[in-house]
């Protein structure tokens, strides 16, 4: 029983417990895992990043485990984002995001339609930004906002843990300083990094249909690395070099890494930015919502999304003599990572309405080029 004169909390957050694994028999793809648990070790380093080099070359996805953050922390992110999921709507649309006007931050209502199915899809998000004094005047709602104290440590913690490491054994792979990477993605400086708690319900057949027709299917992301937590609802895919769906194996305790579009871009496609969709999930577990906490790591807004000049990359013929030389003075016209990011943004997402996919089609912005949609 609480004191006299005790104040309620102004939101309750309920416990939040996983799914059960699907007892289906699915085809996951071989993904390699690398334990970052003695990164710090003489040699540990090098030896990481022998071992990431096929992953990042030709698959694009891997799991890193060891990171040391504990899955209480990791399940409380997730009760947040329920306990906001499950407000009603009018209470959740107060602090819409607005990627038309540059914010990129905010809740996402499910109101696009999907073509002329009937429709509308049914995905909703939060996205939540960094804890840092340039972005101290982004409004976030208040159930958001009573929680930041644990959110943004966490958000931190991802950065430190996985995201630092992971940049540092990508710089080694490709022969480059080992903060090549590191030194552009600073955490007190501004980036649009967001943390996404993601809300998938459950779902008739139909609208199944109608999602591969017209939503957001085959993808990859405009970020740098993407980072992903286990969730036990099996949907996520990733198309393999052969052409191949397989599915995306959740592991307790590790978080599935994808790389994006801006790392590739920096990279010269060395890195892959492997393609991927959200698809029905096998029938013992349709009945689920599937939560998701995904972390998007993007470059600082001011890095020019420029080929690293790497060695290696030179050797192989992925950037000109000229590209390697010309190293960090890149032409004035060559974007940002925030200009790439926002601009991806509203080509994505600010829309009202999917029409029905062209596979295949391509985006451009100012030389970068993205194949923006596959079956």
């Amino acid at each position: 029983m609480g004191s006299v004169g005790e104040t309620k909390p102004a939101y309750e957050i309920f416990p939040y417990e996983r799914p059960p694994p699907t007892q289906e028999d699915l085809e996951w793809a071989p993904l390699v895992t690398i334990d970052v648990s003695r990164f710090d070790e003489p040699g540990e380093k090098e030896r990481l990043a022998a071992q990431l080099d096929d992953a990042v070359r030709n698959v694009g996805f891997w799991i890193v485990t060891g990171h040391g953050i504990p899955d209480d922390e990791v399940k409380r992110m997730l009760a947040i984002g329920n306990a906001f999921f499950q407000l009603p709507m009018e209470e959740k649309v107060k602090v819409p995001i607005d990627l038309g006007n540059d914010l990129n931050w905010g809740y996402r209502e499910p109101t696009r339609k999907l073509g002329d199915s009937g429709w509308n899809e049914s995905v909703e998000t939060y996205e939540l930004h960094k804890d840092i004094p340039p972005l101290k005047d982004v409004k976030d709602h208040d159930l958001i906002k009573a929680f930041k104290s644990e959110w943004g440590p966490f958000m931190k913690k991802m950065y430190e843990r996985i995201a630092r490491p992971l940049y540092t054994l990508i710089a080694i792979v490709l022969e480059l300083p080992e903060d090549y990477f590191t030194s552009r993605i600073e955490w007190e400086r501004r980036s649009e990094c967001w943390l996404r708690f993601m809300l998938h319900p459950p779902r008739p057949d139909g609208y199944y249909e109608a999602q591969r027709q017209f939503g957001i299917s085959g993808h990859s992301d405009q970020s740098s690395l993407t980072m992903l937590w286990g969730q036990n609802v099996a949907a996520l895919q990733m198309l393999t070099t052969d052409g191949q769906w397989k599915w995306v194996k959740p592991v307790p305790g590790g978080v599935t890494i994808n790389a994006g579009e801006l790392m590739s871009h920096m990279t010269k496609g060395y890195v892959k930015a492997t393609v991927h969709r959200v698809y029905t999930p096998p029938k013992d577990q349709r009945h689920y919502n599937r939560l998701g906490l995904i972390y998007f790591s993007l470059f600082n807004d001011d890095v020019k999304v420029v080929p690293a000049p790497s060695p290696k990359l030179k050797r192989l013929g992925l950037i000109t003599d000229e590209e390697f030389a010309r190293g960090e003075n890149p032409p004035p016209d060559t974007p940002t990572s925030q200009e790439y990011t926002r601009e991806r943004m509203r080509g994505r997402h600010h829309i009202t309405e999917f029409k029905k996919r062209n596979v295949g089609a391509k985006y451009v912005f100012r030389g970068l080029e993205a194949t923006s949609n596959y079956d």
